[in-house]
């Protein structure tokens, strides 16, 4: 009786436990259907076991059985197959698959269940159709929180947002499972991008830390008061830990951590204790400010070049975006005839101080400094960008900047119109300042001296 169709009593039809769809969606037009024409297809079945001995279960026509018992059937045409275990998974996975019935998340699940019946990943790939590639890049997603994806997956689906693959593999770019996580609560929303770049950050900066107390553990001794000792220098990095090493050699130096790295220290000469003595205690004073001060400046460059690499990838994705750049070319314009109004010079300026390597960084084209260009009326390299795109990667390259900064070299806060008109400008273009961009850029931030 294999593979004829029979009719069987839709009592004795049960779905199978493991479809991998777990969502039917909405039946209402499938049961009207039903009640008007009848079962069109057949069901697939296999017989059961145990408790329910001599009936069936369902392995294609899931929606089918379901929308027959709203409708008020009796019984279904179905043909009777004889699968192992394995063979009814795969096949509910595959015919869901060729349908795009499954949501990422339903196929991932699916292939895992495979690979832990035995299968390898060439034979899943066999099995439903797809890639050897597209099977890991699936399956990779079930080291993601079950539940955080689940709901993720069916938010976005019932608000009608839109998840990529991509969006999911961006979160493996993040190697703590419990900050990937916390990331995957945002995907699909706006917070997303910024998740996934805060979350990058602080690991990165964590491994900076470890690298950095294994460098001043190598180079100096810790103490806890700094009291008595000279200030040498910040070190912010292991590298220039083990460079304010290499300046003073054969000198003992001491460190003492803070937030921002750690200040270095070494003992007073002889010659500099006798000169310290003809000081006045004002004078010592002023110049422990002075440094303090600069120390401070110092970290703020260092936050100042951490956030212009934040707004130059953000104007590296945008860049990719023709069309979205186009939508917005008024604001563009405006902002570029804002920077070139005011200076009469401008060209001028910018041909001294104009920086090529950021404009090509941008753009992701390799430019040649010692390249003449002024004998093409368009480079080759150039070929290819629209008149916006390059007109927002001057204009872009023109205000911005590594020394970017809002304060003075002893931390005193000053206003940076350029850098608010450019902010005003990434804001129209959807980007998000975080809490500390807006410190920097208002005067707020703890670090500005007063």
């Amino acid at each position: 009786m294999e593979n004829q169709i029979v009719m069987i009593e839709i009592d004795k039809l049960h779905p199978h436990p493991d479809n991998p769809r777990k969502d039917l969606g909405d039946l209402t037009e499938l049961t009207e259907s039903i009640k008007r024409n009848g079962i069109m297809q057949n069901l697939t079945v296999v017989p059961e076991t145990g408790y329910y001995d001599s009936e069936y279960r369902v392995i294609i026509g899931h929606r089918r059985l379901a929308a027959a018992k709203l409708a008020g059937i009796s019984e279904l045409p179905c043909v009777i197959r004889k699968l192992d275990y394995k063979e009814q998974v795969a096949m509910m996975l595959a015919e869901n698959m060729q349908r795009s019935d499954l949501t990422v998340y339903e196929q991932a699940q699916g292939m895992q269940m495979m690979l832990d019946l035995g299968e390898t990943v060439e034979s899943v790939a066999e099995r439903t159709g797809f890639s050897e590639s597209t099977v890991r890049r699936r399956v990779k997603l079930t080291k993601l929180d079950a539940d955080i994806f689940r709901e993720t997956a069916e938010a976005a689906k019932n608000e009608g947002r839109q998840i990529t693959l991509n969006d999911y593999e961006e979160l493996f770019e993040i190697r703590d499972e419990a900050a990937r996580n916390d990331a995957l609560k945002t995907i699909g929303t706006d917070k997303f991008a910024s998740a996934v770049r805060d979350a990058k950050y602080e690991e990165q900066r964590a491994a900076a830390k470890r690298e950095l107390a294994a460098a001043l553990t190598e180079c100096a001794k810790e103490v806890d008061d700094a009291t008595g000792l000279k200030y040498v220098n910040w070190g912010s990095s292991a590298e220039r830990v083990r460079q304010i090493a290499e300046e003073n050699p054969q000198i003992t130096l001491y460190y003492k951590t803070n937030s921002f790295g750690a200040d270095i220290y070494r003992d007073y000469t002889d010659e500099e204790l006798a000169a310290a003595e003809e000081r006045t205690a004002e004078q010592e004073c002023e110049k422990e400010k002075i440094t303090q001060r600069r120390a401070k400046a110092d970290k703020l460059a260092a936050i100042g070049k951490k956030l212009f690499e934040f707004r130059t990838e953000f104007v590296r994705e945008l860049l990719k975006n023709k069309a979205f750049l186009e939508q917005h070319r008024a604001v563009i314009i405006d902002f570029a005839v804002f920077l070139l109004e005011p200076n009469e010079n401008w060209l001028l300026r910018a041909s001294e101080y104009f920086d090529l390597e950021l404009f090509g960084d941008v753009l992701g084209v390799e430019i040649d400094e010692d390249e003449d260009y002024t004998n093409d009326i368009v480079p080759e390299l150039m070929r290819g960008f629209s008149p916006i795109q390059k007109l927002f990667a001057l204009a872009y390259t023109a205000a911005d900047g590594e020394n970017v900064k809002c304060h003075t070299g002893l931390g005193v806060w000053q206003e940076n119109i350029e850098l608010e008109k450019l902010y005003g400008l990434f804001a129209m273009l959807g980007y998000e300042m975080s809490d500390e961009e807006t410190a920097i850029l208002n005067g707020t931030h703890e670090l500005y001296e007063s």
